[in-house]
């Protein structure tokens, strides 16, 4: 299994929240396989380091800068996940074209959602090469809901195949 963070639309109650929760199902059965697509809860957290997180295009997706030290520290939920789900993910996440899973030190949050003492590793989609006006124009959340009041997500399916990455990759 595999850790990973999530901490857009991918969380809980947001719109791709879907592809875990399926997967979450899954993962609570005793006889699943590590060939299916499972998934395990672990927890609330929180990032260790900095990062600008903002949702950016006219699509209004949330993207976690790769930008350290830079930005507030992100929360959002962790997960342990099978190997078919990653592939999943990646997929949902256009992962090496516009995301990259890269692994970031996290924080799991204790219940009351105060910070707890485990820290560890996490896969996390962050978005490199991006254009320095994803700095400038948005404000940095340290809460995806936070950014998302009165901004319509617009879903992968309904997007034009390469608009998004033309709005936010650099060249």
């Amino acid at each position: 299994m595999f850790s990973v963070f999530v901490y857009g639309t991918l969380q809980t109650g947001h719109p791709n929240h879907y592809l875990l929760g399926n997967a979450l199902a899954k993962g609570n059965e005793s006889n699943f396989s590590h060939d299916d697509e499972a998934a395990e809860f672990k927890g609330c957290a929180v990032t260790v380091d900095k990062r600008p997180l903002v949702i950016g295009s006219s699509f209004n997706v949330p993207f976690l800068l790769d930008r350290t030290g830079q930005g507030k520290q992100v929360y959002g939920e962790l997960y342990e996940v099978t190997w078919p789900l990653m592939k999943k993910l990646d997929e949902l996440e256009d992962h090496p074209n516009l995301y990259v899973r890269s692994e970031i030190p996290i924080q799991l949050l204790k219940e009351d959602n105060s910070s707890g003492d485990v820290t560890t590793l996490a896969w996390c989609y962050l978005l490199p090469n991006f254009k320095e006006s994803l700095l400038e124009a948005s404000p940095f959340y340290s809460r995806y809901s936070e950014g998302a009041v009165n901004k319509q997500y617009v879903a992968k399916v309904d997007r034009a195949p390469s608009s998004l990455k033309d709005e936010v990759k650099k060249c």
